[in-house]
């Protein structure tokens, strides 16, 4: 291990015992063998570590704990949508112009979409309704093998262009 890295880990997880049983090994074996990597540590532990360790703990006033619980407990009590009117604001404030060319490109999209459903289920009816009417036109005609039991429908088939026709000028 370098010293550059042996340095910086003494100066943060080594001191405070987090490294990993590997890692903390490499160290030390660095520290045995490295003279200069020694002095630091000496030096961190004692402008650093000892100093904090020799310090007496102090309680905060009573005010501070108060004030922290006061706050915690407004944070609780205004619930969920707590500040959900200024974080929305803050959403759709600066980029207004954005979300109303959204909105216009979606609107624009799904009439398209309507539209185009509508002309594809009108032009289905559509060919379904000319293969009919030729299929009943070939068996009438008798160009079909086997339409002679439909060649009996003689008004009927007139009854169904008709129809046809009513359906053709109507939108669906």
């Amino acid at each position: 291990m370098k010293c550059d890295k042996v340095k910086e880990l003494l100066t943060t997880d080594y001191i405070d015992g987090e490294l990993n049983g590997a890692t903390e090994k490499l160290v030390k074996q660095h520290l045995e063998s490295c003279v200069s990597c020694r002095v630091f540590e000496a030096a961190v532990q004692k402008s650093a570590v000892k100093p904090l360790k020799a310090a007496a703990q102090k309680e905060p006033p009573a005010y501070v704990w108060e004030r922290i619980k006061q706050a915690v407990y407004e944070e609780k009590s205004s619930g969920v949508f707590s500040g959900l009117k200024e974080r929305l604001g803050e959403l759709f404030a600066a980029p207004r112009l954005r979300l109303v060319a959204v909105t216009v490109a979606m609107v624009v999209i799904v009439f398209a979409f309507v539209g185009y459903q509508r002309y594809a289920d009108q032009r289905a009816l559509d060919m379904y309704i000319d293969e009919q009417v030729s299929f009943l036109s070939d068996l009438s005609n008798g160009s079909i093998n086997g339409g002679e039991d439909y060649l009996e429908m003689g008004d009927e088939l007139d009854n169904f262009a008709v129809t046809r026709n009513f359906f053709k000028g109507r939108v669906v």
